[in-house]
């Protein structure tokens, strides 16, 4: 899991809160796709051979879809989603308010500069 995309998540959608908008994060899996073409010699002889204990490509959207265009997942915010478009608990240090605010506030203030 990406621990800052889940921080982040998290303090915006607290953000959000109110609002017709919403955020939610997602693990899609361990997901087959040519990322690794351009890896190191030993990446491109394993990335065949572990191709076959992962998830097709098409699966490995299925999640962001589910909460991209589904009706049941309209009302979902601040949720974290696994691969199975079922909502999960985040890591104990994803939970963390004072992390994911300072990661928001350092994010606007990164923002604020080219604004």
């Amino acid at each position: 899991m990406d621990i800052a995309n889940v921080l982040f998540n998290l303090a915006l959608s607290r953000r959000l809160a109110g609002t017709t908008t919403t955020c939610n994060a997602l693990h899609p899996g361990v997901v087959a796709t040519n990322i690794m073409v351009n890896a190191g010699r030993w990446m491109k002889v394993a990335s065949p051979l572990a191709k076959w204990f992962m998830l097709s490509e098409e699966k490995g959207a299925a999640t962001t879809l589910y909460l991209s265009t589904s009706n049941a997942a309209a009302g979902l915010n601040g949720q974290y989603l696994n691969e199975k478009q079922k909502v999960v608990m985040p890591s104990t240090l994803a939970q963390d308010p004072r992390l994911q605010e300072s990661l928001l506030q350092h994010s606007d203030a990164a923002v604020a500069r080219f604004a």
